[in-house]
């Protein structure tokens, strides 16, 4: 109503807009709905596909460790589905092995009673991400993805031995 009278914006869009806002799976932070909530706004604001791709995944990836930081698990079958069902949309898919590590991932921590936070494969997840964003190629994505992993690996298991 209030964008309307406003004028020069669509209502229609402003009002579906402030319904995905008070969608419950977004309000609870459910990483699919961030995730979407996210893209559709990043694709009206006029980003890329890939820009938009990149801004849910980063969306999808903050839910996941807010849910994890409160002892939440991710046990949602309809989010893991749409998981998939992304990865399998994907036109082309240029490494066999990122696919497998993302199915892997996916089912992880959406399968299981408890909550699983890994944050050594989060870390070369957003490694890898903000890596072929910023326009780096795959191989040079993935060894900064690597480099991230071992980092990471190294300081959980120093944190562990105290």
């Amino acid at each position: 109503k209030d964008a309307r009278r406003t004028g020069g914006k669509d209502h229609v869009l402003e009002a579906t807009l402030a319904f995905i806002g008070t969608f419950p799976g977004v309000k609870e932070g459910n990483p699919c709905a961030v995730s979407g909530t996210n893209y559709v706004k990043a694709v009206l604001a006029g980003k890329s596909h890939l820009e938009a791709t990149t801004v849910a995944m980063r969306g999808f990836i903050n839910a996941f460790k807010q849910l994890a930081a409160e002892g939440k698990p991710l046990k949602d079958a309809a989010c893991h589905d749409a998981s998939k069902a992304f990865f399998a949309a994907v036109p082309d898919k240029s490494d066999p092995v990122i696919g497998a590590a993302f199915t892997a991932f996916s089912d992880k921590i959406f399968v299981g009673d408890g909550v699983i936070f890994d944050p050594v494969c989060l870390s070369a997840l957003e490694t890898f991400i903000d890596s072929h964003a910023a326009g780096d190629d795959l191989l040079t994505s993935n060894l900064k993805a690597a480099r991230s992993f071992f980092k990471s690996l190294v300081v959980g298991d120093k944190a562990h031995r105290g």
